[in-house]
């Protein structure tokens, strides 16, 4: 249950480094996994925080935006917190986007458009696309002059939302700290 497809380095990782990790958030924790790691693990890693400084900072926009039920295209063109999301895409390095490459370099580059309701239309799409997908009608859609909101749930304003150092998605490293502490009698 504890293999991972690293050639085993990152399971030896953790049983290396685990009164260090055992409590970290999830940069620290990816930071000292790949201190001393090369290739395969390495790779992963770097391809693990690439691809969350993409998707948190998004779904962080998208959640922001259904905290309202409509935004004016000058208060989005001008607005601070879809700025600030915006900033982390200056650290990914997408050279690491190996699986599912396409998709990610699709999500990245809505994140590195060069203002912010360029960014917000690409997100309005991609929900309208996952919307579809799922058989349901989008949650946001650009009108004239702005941007509707039907459907609120998730709603948060994140006015103190650091995108270079929360993330959203660690729940692989999460759960697989817990199951290495139960499976093998860690405390």
């Amino acid at each position: 249950m504890l293999s991972d497809s690293c050639e085993g380095l990152w399971r030896q990782r953790v049983v290396e480094d685990w009164e260090i990790i055992q409590d970290v958030d999830f940069y620290t924790f990816i930071a000292i996994l790949q201190a001393g790691s090369y290739n395969t693990l390495s790779a992963r890693l770097s391809e693990i925080i690439n691809t969350e400084q993409v998707l948190c900072p998004l779904n962080r926009i998208f959640r922001y935006l259904q905290s309202r039920s409509y935004w004016r295209e000058k208060e989005l063109e001008n607005d601070e917190f879809i700025g600030k999301c915006k900033e982390v895409s200056n650290n990914v390095l997408p050279e690491y986007f190996t699986q599912h490459r396409e998709e990610k370099m699709l999500l990245y580059n809505i994140l590195r458009t060069d203002d912010n309701w360029a960014t917000v239309k690409g997100i309005e799409l991609r929900n309208k696309e996952v919307s579809e997908r799922r058989g349901g009608p989008a949650w946001i859609a650009i009108v004239d002059g702005g941007l509707e909101v039907y459907h609120r749930e998730g709603a948060n304003d994140f006015t103190d939302y650091d995108p270079a150092q929360q993330n959203d998605n660690d729940y692989f490293t999460g759960t697989y700290r817990r199951l290495f502490a139960a499976l093998t009698h860690q405390n």
